[in-house]
């Protein structure tokens, strides 16, 4: 299975469309790409060496031959492309992230809660499901021994944000008493591979 199949058979969640959609396009202008190589080699062999006995039949012949032939072609065409932009924008069921190499957006849900406690000490409930775009996905690391030893030139980038937009959401599930229900996040609006930074990712072992 190549590449293409692999991104073209796959399933994914709703939650997980925007980025999966990008995969599918990649694949599908890859096979459009592909299918529009063939398409000229189609217009080329359509001049065909069919026998007639005047010149004039020759002439409407191999006219009409061309004609005939580049219309099925274009309808094949046309055909090819719809069918598969309609069959891979439509996805649905489950996708496997653990399977991609590379650092992309996805979608993530968590519960966000905002209580409110009065000045007599009443909690005022207030929560809900909330979904973010986050960053998720591998970026290449190396080490390069150095000529010190036990020294190394190592190099361990992450999946992280790229920039982040603030966005303000209404919490649904509160007490109809709520003074604010309003809750602040942040979506990342493109995720890349870089160094580590404790300003916007939980970094491990940040002194190794």
């Amino acid at each position: 299975m190549t590449l293409v199949d692999t991104y073209l058979n796959a399933k994914v969640s709703s939650a997980d469309q925007f980025t999966y959609k990008i995969f599918q396009q990649n694949a599908l202008q890859y096979m459009v790409n592909t299918e529009m190589k063939n398409h000229m080699l189609y217009k080329q062999n359509c001049k065909g060496d069919l026998k007639f006995d005047t010149e004039a039949q020759v002439k409407w012949g191999l006219a009409w031959q061309e004609r005939l032939c580049m219309a099925v072609n274009h309808w094949i065409f046309l055909v090819f492309v719809v069918s598969s932009y309609l069959q891979h924008t439509s996805v649905s069921g489950s996708f496997d992230f653990d399977s991609m190499l590379a650092c992309f957006r996805r979608e993530y849900n968590f519960r966000a809660t905002k209580p409110f406690i009065t000045r007599h000490g009443l909690v005022l409930p207030c929560s809900d499901i909330i979904t973010v775009y986050s960053c998720y996905g591998r970026c290449d690391s190396s080490e390069i021994a150095d000529y010190k030893i036990p020294y190394k030139i190592s190099n361990h980038k992450v999946c992280t944000y790229g920039d982040v937009q603030k966005r303000t959401v209404t919490l649904t599930n509160c007490h109809p008493l709520h003074p604010d229900p309003t809750y602040e996040v942040f979506d990342a609006t493109f995720c890349s591979c870089k160094s580590c930074s404790s300003d916007s990712t939980s970094c491990e072992n940040l002194n190794g």
